[in-house]
This record gives C-alpha cells, structure tokens and sequence, in this order.
C-alpha cells in the first residue's frame, strides 16, 4: 500500500527565530570556535560566489566552518540542538506530525539547515527521513566550497518529486508545511498546503489561495 508524504520545514516551521543555524553560529562565535581563517574564508566566498547566487549568497555561505574538523561540530551541535533547539519545538506542529504518523504517513523533514542538526531533530521527532544542507568535507574537515546540497527554493521541490517519485506518490497527494516566501514554491506543487505562522508574502499567497494558515 503507498503510503502519502508530508514535507515538513524546520526553520521558521518547526521551531520559531532565530534559526537552528543562527543560534549555532552564534555559540561558535560566543565560545571563540571560529578564527581568523574561518572569517576570511567567509567573506572569500561572498567575493568568490555572489556572481552565482547574487542575493541568496548569504545563505549559501557555510564557509565559517572551513578547517573544522566534522567530528566537533558534530559533537557541538548535538549539544546545542539537545540544549537550546529541541525545547523550542513548536507543540502544534508536532501534534501534526504525530497525526500524520497515526494516519500511517511518511513523515520527511525537507530543511535548508545543517544536515548534523536535522537528523537530530529528525530522530528526535520520529520523522522517517531528512533531506538537508550537505557541506562539503575534505580528510574529515569541512572547506571553503559551496554545499553540496542545499535545500532551498526550487531545490527543495526538484527533492520532493524526487522522494514522491521514489514512493510511487503525487505529489497531489502529498502535504508539505513552510513558513516562509521561500516555501511557496514547494507548497504550491502539493494538494495539502499549510502555512505555519507565516511571512508576509506567504500570508497575503495562503489567504488569497485559500491555504491553510497554522499559527
């Protein structure tokens, strides 16, 4: 029996501002993890990149962990997810996510955030898969480059046909949840769209589509 799909958002759905990757950063720079090589690297990479992704750089921009090693930050933001993210879980999307559960739907946590902070909340929330922000990584370290995935906008559609193509589902069957302008590409593509405490321009898309709005 196929089994219907619902894509959830973290940042700004899940769990409210700051974002998981905002409050990570700003314990790195807090406990002085980050040095002069990871800001150097940082500001190269909006030089090096705004060509490419012009207003979107910032957010494609993961050079602040550049010669880091995988397993400490990995280690830091199990402590920092666990500390100070899981807490900010909001109750009313996860009440949906155990409702998706009980109607036997595949739960997938579809995120532009860092993929060793997803799969905590992944695991966390009993979702049945994560699809995140992949850094790329060199002899266990992470460098300079763009990540290798980046979930965002029309990315974050082309995986969810993807993964509904890969369970034989529409994605007219399927429901997917977002908070933010960003999201309405995704949203648009799916039969259940929800709204969780939206943007201004996702506000003004749900209620002249009629979507929706979960606050």
């Amino acid at each position: 029996m196929t089994r219907r799909l619902a894509f959830f958002d973290l940042d700004g759905t899940i769990i409210g501002s700051p974002s998981t990757e905002r409050s990570f950063l700003s314990y790195l720079i807090f406990h002085n993890v980050l040095g002069i090589k990871q800001y150097f690297h940082t500001f190269i990479f909006l030089l090096r990149w705004a060509y490419k992704y012009k207003q979107y750089v910032f957010l494609k921009d993961k050079a602040y962990l550049t010669g880091l090693s995988v397993s400490k930050i990995s280690a830091l933001a199990k402590k920092v997810t666990h500390e100070e993210l899981l807490p900010r879980i909001r109750p009313c999307v996860k009440a949906r996510i155990e409702a998706h559960h009980r109607a036997k739907e595949r739960t997938i946590l579809l995120t532009g955030s860092h993929d060793f902070i997803a799969k905590i909340f992944a695991e966390h929330l009993g979702m049945d898969e994560v699809y995140a922000t992949k850094c790329h990584t060199e002899n266990g370290h992470f460098t300079s480059e763009p990540p290798l995935a980046h979930p965002f906008r029309q990315e974050k559609l082309t995986i969810a046909q993807a993964v509904a193509a890969s369970h034989g589902v529409s994605l007219e069957d399927c429901t997917a949840y977002g908070n933010s302008r960003n999201d309405a590409i995704l949203l648009g593509a799916v039969g259940h769209k929800v709204a969780v405490s939206p943007d201004i321009k996702l506000r003004r898309i749900a209620l002249s589509k009629g979507w929706e709005v979960l606050l």
